[in-house]
C-alpha cells in the first residue's frame, strides 16, 4: 500500500499488481485482498483518482472473479 502511495504521489499513472513472481519462498497474496488493500488506502489518501490499478493474476479464472476485482477497485484484469 504504501508503496502504490509513493509511486502515485511521485506521479505514477498505472499501477501493476502482479504475482507473476510467486515461488516456494515467495507466497501470492489473493489478488482480491491486494487490490481491495490498494484501492482502499488511495481513497484514505486521496489519490485514487489519480491512477489505474492494473491486476496481473493467475487466481482470477471466470467472469465471477473478474467481477469481484473489478468490484474492490481494480481497472483491468489480465
Amino acid at each position: 500500500r504504501e508503496e502504490c502511495e509513493t509511486a502515485v504521489s511521485e506521479g505514477c499513472a498505472a499501477l501493476i499488481l502482479s504475482d507473476k513472481n510467486i515461488s516456494n519462498k515467495r507466497a501470492s497474496i489473493p489478488s482480491v485482498l491486494a487490490v481491495g488493500a490498494v484501492h482502499s488506502h488511495l481513497i484514505k489518501q486521496g489519490l485514487r483518482g489519480y491512477c489505474s490499478i492494473n491486476v496481473e493474476c493467475s487466481d482470477a479464472l471466470d467472469t465471477h472473479s473478474f467481477a469481484v476485482l473489478v468490484g474492490v477497485g481494480a481497472t483491468t484484469i489480465n
